[in-house]
């Protein structure tokens, strides 16, 4: 009997990781992207590439152990002492009239060495990790983290249009109309305005938008994001201008979809230039792209420089320009980096807050797109919108 056990346990610690083995790596890839995209892996940032990375190699893991466990069993100088020891040790439980004592007794020894393991464990990972008196040691917080979110910062006093969030776009508030685009969205996970004004958050409650308030210190959104990014909640964060009414949900999932399938910590967009007034103009912040089409630099000068060519429709013949839309993907990783930053100088120079990034050797990843942005700043801005608005309707 004892032997019939022993010859069981060898057949299925062989058996059972050769059949999931076969399980996970005779799978077509085409099978696992329809898997993925009902998968909770999907959900926490994982690319449909590593999804099927990760079952393939615990295929190739359980083929290991099932090849370790037949060289244990049938080749191993030791086999024979081990299944000795083991049949001796049963056949002296069924001699035993105080087997059973003798198996309690084992059974409470095991599970005091498990409970000091886990408690000794526990210690360490509590000296290892960085979080104050006060934080509970929670080690599945990043976990719980939503794949992606939207983030409408907006403030009452902007210099050039003082109470703009709230200024009426046609019969609706300028952030009202950000906030039904952003809902748009079919990968964003939640979406909450960032704002330190009483009015946008009362107003905010009444569109049913979430809102989290900030600091008054705040100098840009991305600074606004930085304070509030632990109560988002989210591993990737797109930054969506509050009085950008007409940005299309289609580019924000662009910009989360670019993160998903490559992992990019920050992405943004930009639009192919066409005509020399956007180039010359220093409210349009030209994107300079590397061979990859990533962003080196945003400038409101247009660069590359054409040398010895004045006429500046010539230089967009030569070379491709590309024009900063101002929507922002920020990872926690790039948020929590940017927190530790201080304005550079290039940044003060040019005035755009994406510098800081680049000033620290990060990249931005580009999502090419046809939207020319219609972003209002003052309001012979919010005239034109309302001209665009009723075409659009109309």
């Amino acid at each position: 009997m004892v032997k019939a056990f022993f010859t069981i346990l060898e057949v299925a610690t062989i058996a059972v990781p050769l059949f999931i083995a076969a399980l996970f790596l005779l799978r077509t890839s085409s099978h696992y992207s329809e898997k993925f995209e009902t998968s909770m892996f999907k959900f926490i940032g994982m690319s449909r590439r590593q999804y099927e990375v990760m079952f393939r190699l615990i295929g190739i893991i359980c083929i290991a152990i099932a090849s370790f466990a037949t060289w244990q069993f049938y080749f191993s100088d030791n086999r024979q002492d081990v299944i000795s020891e083991n049949q001796d040790f049963w056949d002296s439980l069924e001699k035993d009239p105080n087997a059973g004592e003798l198996l309690k007794e084992r059974g409470e020894a095991i599970e005091r060495n498990r409970k000091r393991n886990e408690k000794e464990t526990a210690e360490e990972l509590k000296m290892l990790t960085p979080v104050s008196s006060n934080t509970p040691l929670d080690i599945s917080a990043a976990a719980a983290l939503l794949a992606a979110a939207i983030a409408i910062p907006a403030r009452m006093g902007s210099s050039r249009f003082p109470g703009k969030p709230l200024a009426l776009l046609g019969k609706k508030a300028v952030i009202e109309r950000v906030f039904e685009s952003c809902k748009k969205s079919e990968l964003a996970q939640k979406i909450v305005v960032l704002t330190d004004s009483p009015q946008i958050r009362e107003f905010s409650e009444k569109i049913g938008a979430d809102c989290i308030m900030t600091s008054e210190k705040c100098a840009s959104g991305t600074e606004r994001i930085v304070e509030a990014i632990d109560e988002i909640g989210a591993e990737f964060v797109v930054n969506v201008q509050g009085d950008e009414p007409f940005i299309p949900s289609k580019l924000i999932d662009e910009i989360i979809s670019a993160h998903l399938d490559s992992r990019a910590e920050l992405v943004t967009a930009a639009v192919k230039i066409s005509d020399a007034q956007t180039l010359l103009n220093p409210n349009a912040v030209k994107v300079l792209r590397d061979s990859d089409g990533r962003a080196i630099y945003f400038s409101r000068t247009a660069l590359p420089h054409i040398r010895g060519e004045s006429d500046m429709q010539k230089w967009l013949e030569r070379y491709d320009y590309w024009k900063h839309v101002g929507i922002y993907g920020y990872s926690t990783k790039a948020v929590a980096i940017y927190s530790k930053l201080g304005p550079c100088p290039l940044e003060k120079a040019e005035m755009l807050e994406q510098l800081r990034f680049v000033n620290a050797g990060m990249r931005f990843d580009i999502v090419e797109t046809d939207y020319a942005a219609i972003g209002i700043d003052t309001p012979a801005d919010l005239e034109q919108a309302e001209k665009y608005l009723r075409q659009i309707e109309g």
